[in-house]
């Protein structure tokens, strides 16, 4: 299995903004997103049951807390 993600640019912020921004908040909110998709599908494979929605959690870029 391959995910790739490839995040918007940062672009329309200043250069100094997207220096601390990139580290500080993408990368964990992508790692977050990671976990919670591996975690979905490994779910899947040992239960075979479908994931429900936001059932490791909610994430605010990808989904709706409910």
């Amino acid at each position: 299995m391959t995910i790739s993600l490839r995040p918007r640019p940062l672009g329309r912020h200043p250069a100094v903004a997207r220096w601390v921004l990139r580290p500080v908040l993408a990368r964990p909110m992508m790692r977050r997103y990671l976990r919670a998709v591996v975690a979905g599908l490994r779910w899947r494979v040992e239960t075979g049951s479908p994931v429900q929605r936001n059932q490791f959690g909610s994430h605010p870029w990808f989904s709706q807390s409910v």
